[in-house]
């Protein structure tokens, strides 16, 4: 059995996830300027858990 805080960990960082999917779907679909998705991705990298951008490079 996993504790109240495995589970409430796994959440969070499943919702982290499915944010930082979304954000990366939105910049690729909204356009393609460099810029963008670069600030796009600085802005970001104080928020993703540890290995969020593997699970999401790997799909």
């Amino acid at each position: 059995m996993e504790s109240a805080r495995d589970r409430r960990a796994n959440f969070v960082a499943s919702m982290v996830d499915k944010g930082c999917r979304a954000a990366h779907l939105q910049s690729r679909a909204g356009d393609e300027r460099q810029e963008g998705w670069k600030l796009d991705g600085v802005a970001n990298q104080g928020t993703r858990v540890p290995g969020a951008r593997r699970r999401l490079m790997s799909d």
